[in-house]
């Protein structure tokens, strides 16, 4: 009864309900007395004839006992964190590349701006993380924030490399389009977006093979049980008569 589920706006509880059976040997129940418990078991072990296989393997089958699973399954509504989640740290991160609009040799104006955006996708992902439960575990969306503080720390300390060598290079800190550091500071700003492209296009293509995969494979399993419910349901009101055929003559 899916009407009945508290969480909906956060949750959605898929119809259909999976049940598996599993066997296991022996149950073992300890409490207080579990060591004498388990110094009879093994006075009657000894007891038994070791010889006589066959005894052996009906005991270890009356043994066995059978362990029913009943489980049903539920997914988080993502949208809400597609877009107030990973779009936001996204732009955060690709604004971060326009500091190299900035020439080089202004290595204050590059750092203070890059400082602000690093601490400004800090202080989102702090509020993202009170929308989530606390768990002891990473999720996507914490490792792709963490991914992306990286990289904004990356940047940082790459705009502190090239001011400093710039700094130390040129005597009045003033470059011109043809020199080596301008230079240097364009590859390294096309080689990191080329790096975070594909770093995007990679977890593109592992949310929608793992993740969505098996959202994909709930939804199947609920249409699928609701055509046999529906197929069910046909056979049951036809057997009990509330389905009756009427004939209309022109």
């Amino acid at each position: 009864n899916r009407e009945a589920f508290v969480d909906q706006q956060e949750w959605s509880l898929y119809e259909y309900v999976d049940t598996k059976q599993r066997y296991i040997k022996e149950f073992l129940f300890r409490g207080g007395n579990g060591e004498e418990e388990e110094e009879e078991e093994e006075e009657e072990e000894k007891k038994t004839d070791s010889n006589n296989e066959d005894s052996n393997a009906l005991t270890n089958k009356e043994r066995n006992r059978s362990v029913v699973t009943v489980t049903c399954h539920a997914a988080r509504c993502s949208n809400y964190f597609y877009w107030n989640g990973y779009c936001l740290i996204m732009l955060i991160t690709i604004v971060s590349f326009c500091v190299f609009a900035i020439p080089p040799n202004l290595c204050p104006n590059r750092l203070q701006i890059s400082c602000t955006l690093l601490l400004t996708s800090i202080t989102f992902r702090w509020t993202v993380n009170r929308s989530l439960p606390t768990i002891s575990y990473l999720t996507t969306m914490d490792k792709y924030a963490i991914m992306c503080l990286f990289i904004l720390v990356i940047l940082s300390i790459w705009h502190a490399i090239i001011g400093a060598l710039i700094f130390r290079g040129t005597p009045d800190s003033r470059l011109t389009p043809q020199s080596w550091y301008f230079r240097l500071d364009q590859y390294v700003f096309y080689t990191s977006v080329t790096i975070y492209l594909l770093i995007h296009v990679i977890i593109g293509i592992w949310l929608f093979c793992v993740p969505l995969k098996l959202r994909r494979d709930f939804k199947r399993k609920d249409m699928e049980y609701q055509k046999t419910l529906s197929i069910e349901m046909k056979k049951k009101s036809k057997k009990n008569g509330d389905y009756v055929p009427i004939t209309i003559q022109s």
